[in-house]
C-alpha cells in the first residue's frame, strides 16, 4: 500500500477521532449529567435539574451511549423526572403554565414505556396534574385506570382519596362515599383511615345527615386517637352537638325553603324569589333565613345586578354565627366586584331597587313578558324619580314588544299601542336619556311588526318617519353600538319604502321585460357590425317579436324563454369583466342590507385586483364597524356564541382591533374558558400596553386558575396605568385577604 493511501486512512482516522465526541455518545457523561440533575432536584433547583436532565437525554440518544446500568428505559425515566420538576415549579411559583410542560413530557413517553413502575408513576403524576387543573373527568379516568392496573401500588390510597374528592366536587356523593370507604377498608393503617373517616363525615354533614356525620367523626377520634385531624374533628363534633341543641326548624319554613330552592334550580327565578322573600318575612328566626338571602343574592347575580347581590350577601352574613360560613359568604360578596370590565360608550342608569322593579326584572328573565309589562305599567303610574320613570317606560315598551314577537298570531292592537305609547312618551318627555336611540329603534320595529301582523300598511309610513327623526337628531353620534342600531333602522326604513311603493309588475313580468330588453340591445349591437350574417339577425328578431307577442298575452315565462333564445342566436359579445369599483358598489349594497359576509367577500374581490384600493379599504372599515356593533348587540343580549363569531370577524378584518380581543376575553371568562381568555387578553395588552381594562380581565382569568402571582401582576399593571382604578385595587385586596 503506497504512502498516499496510508495518508488518506490516517486523515480519516484523525477526522473520526475529532468528531467522535460530537456524534458518539459517552456513557460516563450521561451518568455524570444524570447525577448532577438528581443532586439539583434534591436541592429543589428545578430549573437547573431540567437543564441537566435534558442534556443527559440528548447525550443518551447518541450512538454508542449505554444507559441500561442507570435504568432499563432511560428516556422514560428522564421525561418522568422532568415532568416532576415542572410539577414542583408550579408549587413554588404558582405559575400553572408549567403543568402543560409537565403533561407534554408525560404524553411523549407514556404509551411506549415498557417498565411497569414508570407507567405507574407517569399515570399518577398525569392524574394528579389533571386534578390540579380541574380537568376532573380525565383525572378520574386516570386515577381509576391506575387502581385497576396496579392494585398493589403504593399510589392506590392516594388515588382513592383523590377519586373521592373529585366525586365530592362533582356532587357524586354516593361514589365519593364508596371511594372513601374502600380507602378505610384496605388502608386502615396510618393516616388514610383517619382521612377517609373525616371525608365521610364531611359528606354526611353536607347532605345534612347529621347522625351519620357524628358517627364518622366520633369513630375517627376513637380509632385514631393520635391523628393530626383530631383537633378539627373535635371542632366538627362540637358544631354538630350545637345543632342538636338548637330547636328544629319549623316544618313549614323548611318546606318553603325546599320549594324555593327547587324553583331556582328549575330557573323559575320569579317564583323562587317570592318564596325566599316570604320565608324571610314569615320566619325571621328560622335557620334557613341565611340560605334564603344567599338564594336571592344568586338570583340577582344571574341577572347581573351586582349591587343587590351584595346587599343580600351582607344580610346573609349578618344572619349567621358560623364563622366558616361567614368567611365563605364574605368571599362570595367580594367576588361580586370581580366581573369583566371593558370601556363602554353607553352609561346606563343604575338599576332601581323597588320590589316591583325586582319582580318585573325576574319575570323578564323567565321571558314572561306580558306579566312584566303589566308591572312596569303600574310603576309608570307611580310618583317615581325621573330615572326610575325612564326605566319603567323603556322596559314596559320592550316587554309589550317582546310579547308581540313571542306570539304574533295572538297579538292585538292593544299590545302594539301600549308599546308605541311607552317608547313615544320616553322619546318626547325625556330627551337624550341613555335609552333614547334604542327607543327609536324599537318604535320603528313595533310599527313594522304592526303593519305586517295586523295588515295595516299605513304603519310603514310611521316607520319611515321614526327613522328619519332619529337620523336627524342623533346620526352625528359616532359609536359602534349606536351605528349598529342606525344600520338596523335603515333596513327597517328600506323595507317600509318597498312596501309603500306599489309595483305594477310582478316578479316574473319584470324578469321577462328585462330579458326582452337585453335581447333588443344585443340585436342592435349586432346590426352595427357588418360581419354578422343577416339570416342570424333575422332569426333572432323573429324570436324577439314572438316574445313580445307572448308578453302581451301575459304569458311571462314563455316570453322570457323566447327572449333568451334570441340572445343565444345573436350570440352577443361576452360582457366585460367586473371592475374593482363594481365589487365595491356591490359590497356597499350588501352592507346597507346588513349582509356583512357578502359585503366582505366583495371588498376582498376588489382588493385582489388592487391591494391599495382606497374605496375597498374604506368599505372594509365600515364592515368591521358593522361586525363590532353586531357583536356588542349580541353581547348585550347575552347571545355569547354569536358575539364570539362577530368579534372574530372583526379581528379577521383588523388584527389590531384591541376592543374585540378584550370582549372575547370577557366572554371566555363568563364561559369559564380561562386559557382562551388569557390568550385574547394578552393580545389586547400587546396591541395597547395601556389598556387597563384588558389587564384587569387578565387578572380575573389568572385568579380563576389560582395563579395568584400572575393575577396580582396583571392587576398591578392596570393600577400603574390608572392609580384610581377601583376594580384592580379590590381584586388585589381580595387575593391578599
Amino acid at each position: 500500500m503506497n504512502e498516499k493511501i496510508w495518508g488518506i486512512i490516517g486523515g480519516v482516522a484523525l477526522l473520526l477521532a475529532l468528531l467522535s465526541p460530537l456524534v458518539l455518545g459517552n456513557s460516563k457523561k450521561v451518568e455524570r449529567l444524570f447525577e448532577d440533575a438528581e443532586a439539583l432536584y434534591e436541592r429543589s433547583n428545578y430549573e437547573g435539574a431540567i437543564e441537566k436532565y435534558k442534556k443527559a437525554l440528548k447525550e443518551s440518544n447518541k450512538p454508542g451511549a449505554k444507559t441500561e446500568h442507570i435504568d432499563r428505559d432511560f428516556a422514560t425515566l428522564v421525561n418522568l423526572k422532568i415532568a416532576r420538576c415542572y410539577y414542583h415549579l408550579v408549587e413554588r411559583t404558582q405559575d400553572v403554565r408549567y403543568y402543560q410542560d409537565a403533561l407534554a413530557h408525560i404524553r411523549q413517553v407514556w404509551n411506549r414505556t415498557h417498565v411497569p413502575n414508570h407507567q405507574e408513576e407517569l399515570t399518577y403524576l398525569w392524574a394528579e396534574i389533571l386534578y390540579r387543573i380541574e380537568d376532573l373527568d380525565q383525572a378520574k379516568s386516570k386515577f381509576s385506570w391506575l387502581i385497576g392496573r396496579f392494585p398493589n401500588s403504593d399510589r392506590v390510597p392516594e388515588a382513592l382519596y383523590a377519586l373521592g374528592n373529585i366525586n365530592v366536587k362533582q356532587e357524586n356523593y354516593n361514589e365519593a362515599l364508596n371511594s372513601f370507604q374502600k380507602l378505610i377498608d384496605e388502608f386502615s393503617n396510618g393516616d388514610w383511615g383517619a382521612k377517609g373517616l373525616y371525608a365521610i363525615g364531611d359528606i354526611h354533614y353536607k347532605q345534612q345527615n347529621y347522625d351519620e356525620a357524628l358517627n364518622a367523626f366520633q369513630k375517627l377520634i376513637d380509632e385514631f386517637p393520635h391523628s393530626e385531624l383530631n383537633a378539627e374533628t373535635e371542632h366538627r363534633i362540637a358544631e354538630l352537638e350545637r345543632l342538636y341543641d338548637e330547636p328544629r326548624p319549623d316544618p313549614e319554613c323548611e318546606e318553603m325553603y325546599n320549594i324555593a330552592s327547587n324553583l331556582k334550580e328549575d330557573e323559575k327565578v320569579y317564583e323562587a324569589y317570592q318564596h325566599y322573600t316570604d320565608l324571610i318575612t314569615q320566619f325571621p328566626e328560622c335557620k334557613y333565613v341565611t340560605d334564603a338571602y344567599v338564594g336571592i343574592a344568586e338570583i340577582y347575580l344571574q341577572s347581573e345586578d351586582h349591587v343587590n347581590a351584595r346587599r343580600n350577601y351582607e344580610e346573609a352574613m349578618r344572619n349567621t354565627d358560623d364563622e366558616e360560613r361567614r368567611r365563605d359568604l364574605y368571599e362570595a360578596y367580594h367576588r361580586t366586584y370581580l366581573i369583566p370590565d371593558y370601556p363602554d360608550d353607553i352609561i346606563l342608569p343604575p338599576t332601581p331597587t323597588d320590589k316591583l322593579f325586582t319582580e318585573a326584572r325576574f319575570l323578564r328573565m323567565e321571558e314572561r313578558f306580558p306579566e312584566a309589562a303589566k308591572i312596569y305599567g303600574e310603576l309608570g303610574n307611580k310618583n317615581l324619580s325621573a330615572e326610575d320613570t325612564i326605566d319603567a317606560l323603556y322596559w314596559m315598551g320592550f316587554c309589550y314588544l317582546e310579547s308581540v314577537l313571542q306570539n304574533p298570531d295572538s297579538a292585538d292592537v292593544t299590545s302594539f299601542s301600549k308599546s308605541v305609547n311607552a317608547f313615544s312618551e320616553l322619546i318626547a318627555d325625556y330627551e337624550d336619556n341613555s335609552y333614547t336611540i334604542k327607543s327609536y329603534y324599537y318604535l320603528a320595529l313595533i310599527y313594522s311588526k304592526w303593519a305586517k301582523v295586523l295588515a295595516d300598511p299605513s304603519k310603514y309610513q310611521l316607520v319611515i318617519n321614526t327613522v328619519e327623526e332619529a337620523n336627524e337628531r342623533y346620526r352625528a353620534i359616532d359609536s359602534p353600538r349606536y351605528n349598529e342600531l342606525f344600520r338596523r333602522m335603515q333596513q327597517l326604513k328600506d323595507d317600509a319604502h318597498e312596501k309603500l311603493i306599489p309595483s305594477p309588475l310582478d316578479e316574473r313580468r319584470q324578469e321577462a321585460e328585462h330579458g326582452i330588453a337585453d335581447a333588443e340591445d344585443a340585436i342592435a349591437r349586432a346590426k352595427q357590425k357588418r360581419n354578422r350574417e343577416p339570416t342570424i339577425i333575422q332569426e333572432a328578431e323573429d324570436h324577439l317579436r314572438r316574445a313580445k307577442e307572448t308578453m302581451d298575452n301575459n304569458n311571462y315565462q314563455a316570453a322570457l324563454d323566447l327572449a333568451k333564445k334570441a340572445l343565444e342566436i345573436i350570440r352577443p359579445e361576452p360582457p366585460s369583466p367586473p371592475t374593482k369599483q363594481h365589487y365595491v358598489e356591490k359590497g356597499h349594497i350588501h352592507l346597507q342590507r346588513d349582509k356583512l359576509e357578502e359585503a366582505t367577500r366583495e371588498a376582498n374581490q376588489a382588493l385582489m385586483m388592487d391591494q391599495n384600493c382606497p374605496q375597498a379599504r374604506e368599505l372594509l372599515l365600515k364592515i368591521k364597524q358593522g361586525y363590532y356593533g353586531r357583536g356588542l348587540r349580541y353581547f348585550d343580549e347575552k347571545k355569547y356564541n354569536k358575539a364570539i363569531t362577530a368579534f372574530k370577524n372583526v379581528i379577521e378584518i383588523d388584527p389590531k382591533f384591541k376592543e374585540a380581543y378584550n370582549r372575547l376575553g370577557a366572554i371566555y371568562i363568563k364561559h369559564e374558558k380561562y386559557n382562551e381568555a388569557i390568550e385574547n387578553l394578552r393580545e389586547a395588552t400587546n396591541i395597547d400596553p395601556r389598556f387597563k381594562e384588558a389587564y384587569f380581565n387578565l387578572a380575573l382569568a389568572y385568579l380563576e386558575l389560582d395563579d395568584f402571582r400572575a393575577a396580582i401582576n396583571a392587576a398591578n399593571n392596570a393600577l400603574s396605568i390608572d392609580s384610581y382604578y377601583e376594580h384592580a385595587r379590590m381584586l388585589i385586596e381580595f387575593i391578599t385577604n
